[in-house]
């Protein structure tokens, strides 16, 4: 099996609180609470351990959430924790069980200095010898610059370990000059690189081999409830994926399923699956993690009962 590593360089500890109904202006009292490390990268790693794939997950976090960072440490997840001055960002979701919905907030987090940075960028150049997929996922801190980013893939670009980008759209520049073998935007990402609103199929699908022809082999643009469309082989080949309505999960809470597509490609590629298999996978971690209140805490029950319902058809566009 396939070596993972995956980076994450703005992580965040998601906090959920569970409760009956929020009593906006007044006092609510919460049913159940939880908090996890997570960002990006975590949430791709924590997703192949419920698949029992183990990857070694690289991160930044405050320096108050070593501890929590570090106690990812499991069977299949090797963590290692570059502390830095500052606290983590919060994701905090509330979810109300009587009216079926979840509100979300976010706050800001640390800002890396030069010191971080080189110490992040050394770390990955030691752990891609010993690697031969890596992931980084997520947006950039404050303080870490798409140069700073370059600088950081270049140390993995001195290895064969194979690379996969899920960026933010801001970042995807400094990255695609590395020819990673596969990246993921969403719909919206997407449309913010190729400067446009992108209307139908046939938009989606030009954007995406805009984008194959600056570096990426194969494009994964995730569209929510509605799947996939996949670009691959040099643009001579579109896919869309998709679970059929009647089948799809009937959770409301999405929160993380990019990141469980992601560990569910990434897990197929390791697996040596053709590209057609390995979108199914994706698609299918993609839907068993609304089904989960922690992302990537997958059950691999759920995630062979939507392998059974993926459908992909061949897009002439």
């Amino acid at each position: 099996m396939s070596k993972i590593l995956t980076v994450s360089l703005n992580t965040a500890v998601d906090r959920v609180i569970e409760l009956e109904t929020l009593n906006i202006g007044g006092v609510s009292e919460a049913a159940n609470q939880s908090e996890v490390a997570a960002g990006k990268g975590i949430n791709v790693s924590r997703a192949l351990a419920a698949g029992l794939i183990g990857s070694t997950a690289l991160c930044f976090c405050g320096v108050k959430d070593k501890e929590l960072f570090l106690g990812l440490e499991s069977e299949f997840i090797r963590a290692v924790v570059f502390p830095v001055a500052g606290s983590t960002r919060s994701n905090i979701t509330i979810v109300e069980s009587q009216h079926r919905r979840a509100t979300h907030l976010k706050t800001k987090g640390y800002s890396v200095n030069v010191n971080d940075i080189a110490a992040m960028t050394a770390a990955i150049g030691n752990e891609v010898r010993n690697s031969d997929i890596v992931a980084v996922a997520g947006s950039l801190p404050a303080g870490f610059s798409n140069n700073d980013l370059r600088d950081l893939l270049g140390a993995t670009a001195r290895s064969s370990a194979r690379l996969f980008l899920d960026l933010a759209a801001e970042n995807y520049e400094a990255g695609l000059g590395f020819r990673p073998f596969a990246i993921k935007p969403n719909l919206e990402e997407l449309s913010t690189i190729a400067g446009k609103t992108l209307k139908d199929v046939a938009d989606i699908v030009a954007a995406a081999r805009e984008l194959a022809t600056k570096g990426a082999d194969t494009v994964l643009v995730t569209l929510g409830a509605d799947g996939a469309i996949i670009v691959a082989e040099n643009g001579t080949m579109a896919l869309q994926a998709f679970i059929p309505e009647t089948h799809r999960p009937s959770h409301d809470d999405a929160v993380g399923s990019g990141d469980a597509f992601v560990a569910g490609f990434i897990a197929a590629v390791a697996g040596n699956e053709p590209l057609g298999d390995c979108i199914i996978n994706a698609c299918a971690y993609g839907a068993a993690n609304q089904a989960t209140a922690v992302p990537g805490q997958l059950d691999q029950h759920d995630v062979r009962r939507y392998r059974s319902r993926v459908q992909v058809t061949r897009i002439f566009a």
